[in-house]
This record gives C-alpha cells, sequence and structure tokens, in this order.
C-alpha cells in the first residue's frame, strides 16, 4: 500500500506536519474514529519510512487488528477517512496562514447570526490591518474588496441613512485588483507568445495599458499596477529605456510586493538582459550583474534556504566576466554553505578553479 493516495500525500510532509497531523486526527471535533486515529498514529511511527516493507496491507492490518482475520474492505475504509482527514488538516494549515480569509469567515458568519454589533467590530478591526498590511499586491486589493463588499452589506442590513463610502470603496479596489491581474497576465501572455509561439486573445490588455496611462500619475501610487505596467511596456516594446523603466520601477515598489512576485519580476529583468547580452550590448552584462546582487541581498534566489548550483554558477561567470575578482571570490566563499549539501563541494571546487 505504499503506492496508497494516502501514503503518497504524507510523503509530502515534512515531521512537524506529521505530528500535528496525529494531533489532528484525535481531536474529537474533527475525528472520532478510533480505527483512523490507530491508522494514522501507526503511519506516524514509520514516518518517513513508507517502504512497502512496512507499509504492506498485512501488515498494516496485523497492527491495527492483531489476532483478527484479513479483511481488505475494512483496512480500504480506514484508509479512504484518513485520506479525507489529511485533505481536511492540510486546508485547515493553509488557513491558518491566511488570517485574512478567517476574518472575511468570521464577518459573514456574524453577519448571518445578525450579530451586529461585534460584527462592525470585526470589520473595523479586519479594515485596520488591510491598512497597515506591508504588501500591496493583487491580492492586497482583492482583500480590500471584500471587506468593502461586507461593508456595503452591513449598510444595507442595518438600513442606516447616514453617509456611506463602502460601494465606491468596493467598485474603486474590484478596479485596481482587475488592472493588476490583468496587465500581470499581460505581461506572461506576451512572453509565452514569444517562447511558444502561441497566440492569446487579451483584446482588453491594451485597455487597461491606455486606462493606467490616461492616470498615470494616480496609478503611479498603486505598487502591483505601476510595475506590472512599466514590466509590460519593456516586453511588448523591448526598447531599452522601457527596462530602465521597469528597473526604476522595482526599485520604488519592491517594499511594497511579496517574495513570490519579486522573484517573478526580477525574472522578466533578467531575461530583458539576456536577450540584450545575445544581440552584443554588453553594457546589459552589468545590468544583470546587479539585479543578481539586488536579489542575494533580499534572499530572492534562495529556495528552502539555498542557493541552487545554477544560481551559484552563473552569478560566478557573470561576475568574473565584468573581472569583478575580489567580489566573485568573497561570493564563492560566503555562500559555499547555502549550496545543497548533495552538490556543495562539487559546485565549490568547480566555480572556485574558475
Amino acid at each position: 500500500m505504499h503506492n496508497n493516495k494516502l501514503i503518497i500525500l504524507l510523503k509530502s510532509f515534512e515531521r512537524r506536519e506529521m505530528t500535528r497531523f496525529l494531533e489532528f486526527s484525535h481531536s474529537p471535533y474533527f475525528n472520532k474514529h478510533e480505527g483512523v486515529q490507530a491508522l494514522i498514529a501507526y503511519l506516524s511511527t514509520i514516518f518517513p519510512d513508507f517502504s512497502e516493507r512496512r507499509c504492506h496491507r498485512e501488515v498494516i492490518f496485523r497492527e491495527l487488528f492483531p489476532g483478527q482475520p484479513h479483511v481488505q474492505s475494512q483496512l480500504a475504509l480506514l484508509f479512504t477517512y484518513a485520506s479525507r482527514l489529511a485533505e481536511q488538516f492540510l486546508a485547515i494549515e493553509q488557513l491558518e496562514e491566511e488570517p485574512q480569509n478567517q476574518e472575511l469567515l468570521l464577518l459573514r458568519r456574524l453577519r448571518a447570526r445578525q450579530q451586529y454589533k461585534r460584527y462592525e467590530k470585526a470589520l473595523k478591526a479586519a479594515e485596520e490591518q488591510a491598512r497597515q498590511a506591508a504588501f500591496r499586491d493583487s491580492n492586497w486589493y482583492y482583500h480590500k474588496y471584500q471587506l468593502a463588499t461586507e461593508a456595503d452589506y452591513f449598510y444595507t442590513l442595518t438600513a442606516e441613512r447616514r453617509t456611506d463610502s463602502s460601494l465606491e470603496q468596493k467598485q474603486l479596489a474590484l478596479d485596481h485588483f482587475y488592472l493588476a491581474e490583468k496587465l500581470r497576465d499581460a505581461c506572461e501572455m506576451e512572453v509565452r507568445s514569444h517562447i511558444l509561439k502561441l497566440h492569446y486573445a487579451h483584446p482588453l490588455a491594451e485597455w487597461a495599458v491606455q486606462e493606467v496611462e490616461r492616470e498615470l500619475e494616480t496609478y503611479s501610487q498603486e505598487p502591483a499596477i505601476a510595475m506590472y505596467y512599466r514590466l509590460y511596456r519593456m516586453i511588448s516594446e523591448g526598447e531599452t529605456t522601457r527596462y530602465f523603466e521597469a528597473r526604476q520601477a522595482l526599485e520604488d515598489y519592491q517594499a511594497f510586493l511579496p517574495a513570490p512576485e519579486l522573484k517573478a519580476i526580477y525574472n522578466y529583468l533578467q531575461n530583458y538582459c539576456i536577450q540584450q547580452i545575445n544581440k552584443g550590448e554588453e553594457a546589459f552584462l552589468k545590468e544583470i550583474f546587479r539585479l543578481y546582487q539586488a536579489q542575494l541581498d533580499h534572499e530572492l534566489l534562495l529556495e528552502s534556504g539555498h542557493l541552487s548550483e545554477w544560481h551559484y554558477k552563473n552569478i560566478v561567470t557573470t561576475a568574473l566576466r565584468l573581472q569583478e575578482m575580489q567580489w566573485v571570490q568573497q561570493f564563492i566563499e560566503a555562500f559555499r554553505e547555502k549550496l545543497p549539501p548533495e552538490v556543495r563541494d562539487n559546485a565549490y571546487r568547480f566555480n572556485l578553479a574558475s
């Protein structure tokens, strides 16, 4: 049963997650089935060794039902229940990482119960949290839209005759979310259309660009919109002036964008530099080096705390071409321990000899 869908899912768990799942399975609120608890307890005991020797159906059945004749349907049912419980566990774990969604769910439940005083207090707290949020990406605009929607519901339900801007704020947040998402997707469509030779129908992309240009000063205050507008211009037009505008936008808005988006943005800029270098524009070698340095400073090239050997090699190669000898020597030594353990020594020696 080592290829059972539950086992396959548990193989993706870290030890901490497996321990939490075991605790979760013993919570009577979520699971009262003692057989499921016993199965998960056994799987936690052998974790992470889900080999056939430890997970054969007969081995597991004997652990769970000692002295009883083997009934495969009985075991299969436990695996089905445990698999559903694992999916529920993952959903709740994800919700724990998204407090803003917890706020929205609470608001909806309070509204349904007509707990308006508590609702209004919770709504104000959520709105204040949103105002203080560090990032201003499209997810933030969407969250603002959801909160404004709740505020408008509250205004409608309480039927108070007072000035209320929630409907206007709802539409503004929706517009900002749409523009940020439209421009971000338009950037990726432009890239894929060139690489994969695909044609994408996105007639409103140019409208989004024109809308931003119509109120450029206003939208310059919206980091995600302004950033992707500059990127789209760079990718679609290819002019070097557009690259420098996009790079400046990144410097201006970097603090307001989360790491996953920053990684994608840097990737767009790097690809542009590579294209220019391939055309013989050697000045862009310095540009890509500058981008590498910025990503290292903000730890954007690390995955699970490690720098891939390919990034390591590319950075060394770029620095050597620029005759940055002192810098590259320091880099090779400083990031040696950041390399994945399985390739660390070979990658270090190879680049040291370069």
